[in-house]
């Protein structure tokens, strides 16, 4: 499937209620087949340039897959795009099976550009992403005059709702890494250490090899 650089074309980006907007490059696809389902629907737009979802008009997704990541020019762009269009509410989906170039990408995607990254290592993991995402989204007030509070809202909505899709995570130990930290992107560089302070040594381990993807069982 060939990825286009171009920036979304604002007519494109609107969302039906409820539903997930999807870059038509992935009409046809088992990830689509797997989306499209009783819990989530989909709508195609061919005019959202490099992005792939959006389960809002403001909350951008972008998924690099492993041949992807393997190839880092194929992915910079993008990623840079979405850091420079979206910033806070760009979210990188990143297939990590196999790969060795995880960390080269998490320093850049998450330390240079505080982009929210959430690592996978089947595609089939995504559908689940993307519903938390959407559900998420539309519990926000879609109201156009929205102030500064309310967007931070919609934030912490987006980020406690992938928070929480990492195993042993719930929702008081989300609450409890976003008020002290923020952001995802500042979550992912903690050591294990600090994050023992805020939910306990098991949890937190679970958390730390999550973002650098090794699994603690």
């Amino acid at each position: 499937m060939e990825i286009s650089l171009s920036k979304p074309q604002k007519s494109a980006v609107k969302v039906p209620l409820g539903r997930i907007l999807v870059n038509k490059r992935w009409r046809g696809s088992l990830l689509c087949k797997e989306l499209d389902s009783a819990d989530s629907k989909v709508a195609y737009s061919d005019g959202l340039g490099f992005v792939d979802f959006f389960p809002s008009d403001s909350c951008a997704v972008i998924y690099i897959t492993e041949a992807e990541l393997l190839t880092p020019k194929s992915f910079t762009e993008r990623i840079n795009l979405l850091a420079k269009e979206y910033h806070n509410r760009g979210v990188v989906i990143v297939d990590v099976c196999r790969s060795t170039s995880y960390q080269d990408f998490q320093d850049l995607a998450c330390i240079e550009l505080e982009l929210t990254v959430y690592p996978v290592s089947q595609q089939n993991e995504i559908p689940r992403i993307l519903r938390a995402l959407t559900y998420a989204e539309t519990r926000q007030t879609n109201n156009p005059f929205k102030n500064s509070v309310e967007e931070e809202t919609g934030l912490e909505k987006q980020q406690m709702s992938l928070l929480k899709l990492i195993p042993s995570v719930g929702e008081k130990a989300a609450l409890k890494l976003l008020k002290s930290y923020g952001h995802i992107s500042a979550i992912s560089k903690l050591s294990e250490e600090r994050l023992a302070c805020k939910i306990g040594k098991a949890d937190a381990a679970k958390v730390y090899n999550f973002f650098r993807h090794r699994v603690v069982l």
